[in-house]
């Protein structure tokens, strides 16, 4: 299990998604904010810096590519960003928008685990 001070801020519109996601990262230890809009994004991390960030393009659209983008210019590439999306296009999204992975619709939640525990290792 991972510290439980991790906090993990949640860019996903799909209110199934985002209760999936809390519980997930709820039995991990982590603590996760949910927000459901890229300015609702912006005033998270600028409120208070997350250890990680999963951003779903889903329904964000390209509004998440810059999004990521804008993140990583502002609070620096130390911050991780996890694009979620669908299965063929997952892996080239987090790579257009400069995130640091992806993970692809539908995923398996030992993966989305392993990859939780591994961007958030060694941080606050």
């Amino acid at each position: 299990m991972s510290i439980p001070s991790h906090r993990v801020l949640v860019l996903e519109a799909d209110e199934d998604l985002q209760r999936l996601f809390v519980a997930l990262l709820g039995d991990e230890g982590y603590q996760a904010e949910v927000v459901t809009s890229v300015p609702a994004a912006v005033e998270a991390l600028r409120a208070n810096r997350p250890a990680l960030v999963l951003v779903d393009m889903d329904r964000i659209g390209n509004q998440g590519g810059e999004f990521v983008r804008s993140a990583k210019a502002e609070f620096g590439e130390s911050l991780p960003i996890v694009i979620v999306g669908p299965r063929y296009e997952a892996a080239a999204l987090a790579e257009e928008a400069h995130a640091d992975a992806s993970l692809a619709k539908p995923f398996d939640i030992s993966v989305f685990i392993d990859l939780l525990q591994t961007l958030t290792r060694g941080r606050p």
